[in-house]
């Protein structure tokens, strides 16, 4: 009897990497990474700052990895029934991974997340929470909704990232992940032709969510000191090279996709990927030397890891496929 593909330990394999979109969670490590790097230099008095460079890193990189495979796995399991319709080879429709496997993974990622948060801190706890509740609350509701499903994607980011300090003064970093996601996603969620359609009040919608939040930002810098960071005059130059960097890189990318479809996937997936070139300009504009190369070695593993990916799926379906024959 042949083992269907759910049952072989390389097709389970892939149906985790698949439903966690591994490949894509470096880039979920390089933000918070980028604030710990941050808070490490300028504010080591926060709860991240008690523990040694490796301990910090590692801490944040398991909130990192554990709250991205929580996110996309719920994101399937919540998806099955228009999976199975529209995206058959997805690890559930096509039968890697069995449902109790897929909420296992989700699980099991959430408790890697709340177990880091919870070394790191009671606020980074709190905050690992908060960030949990608004993945769940997007996909079981805020999807369905298209203004305040883009919006929460934007704040699920920029939650994650405070994990590492919540009480961060210099939250532009923050700010400007919150706006790029929210950018792109928006127009990711055109090009696809996702449903419910986007229409011209839930563009006003996010343009009101981008300003309450916005200011909800600078508000809290003004309470806390620190809309200007000192010793970094020259801060703001790295982020808005790589913005425009990237606003000149899209439409080429988007124009030489073969359909709409494939151009709203590619520039979601390749702006996360850019989110660590913003994270590391940052650092850079801030005087750090190493600590944006460390970042700079997480999109190398991210741009390899869904080349490695790709193979390693055509390997599985096509070993699969011989045991069907």
């Amino acid at each position: 009897m042949t083992k269907s593909p759910s049952q072989t330990l390389s097709g389970t394999l892939l149906g985790v990497l698949e439903i966690t979109r591994a490949p894509l969670a470096p880039t979920a490590i390089s933000n918070i990474w980028m604030i710990t790097f941050w808070t490490l230099a300028f504010e080591p008095s926060r709860a991240i700052g008690r523990f040694p460079m490796p301990a910090a890193l590692a801490l944040t990189a398991g909130v990192a990895i554990g709250l991205w495979s929580f996110g996309m796995s719920l994101n399937d399991i919540m998806d099955q029934r228009r999976d199975r319709l529209f995206k058959r080879d997805r690890p559930l429709p096509a039968g890697r991974l069995e449902p109790t496997q897929a909420m296992a993974t989700a699980l099991f990622a959430l408790l890697l997340a709340l177990f880091c948060a919870a070394l790191i801190g009671a606020a980074s706890t709190l905050m690992c929470l908060l960030c949990a509740a608004l993945i769940v609350v997007y996909n079981t509701a805020g999807k369905h909704l298209p203004a305040v499903g883009l919006t929460l994607l934007a704040l699920i980011r920029a939650s994650h990232m405070l994990i590492a300090n919540p009480l961060l003064r210099f939250t532009w970093p923050v700010w400007a992940v919150f706006t790029f996601v929210l950018l792109i996603s928006g127009i990711a969620y055109v090009l696809e032709h996702k449903r419910p359609r986007l229409y011209p009040q839930e563009v006003w919608g996010l343009v009101f969510g981008w300003v309450i939040f916005s200011l909800l930002f600078i508000s809290w810098m003004v309470h806390r000191g620190g809309l200007r960071e000192p010793g970094a005059a020259m801060i703001w130059l790295g982020p808005v090279v790589a913005g425009a960097m990237f606003a000149g890189y899209a439409p080429l990318m988007v124009k030489s996709k073969a359909n709409r479809r494939a151009a709203g996937n590619a520039l979601m997936t390749q702006g996360l990927m850019w989110l660590i070139v913003i994270d590391a300009s940052w650092l850079i504009g801030a005087g750090m030397r190493w600590q944006p190369a460390a970042l700079i070695v997480l999109y190398v593993i991210s741009r390899a890891s869904i080349g490695v990916m790709r193979r390693y799926r055509e390997g599985v379906v096509e070993r699969e496929g011989a045991c069907a024959a």
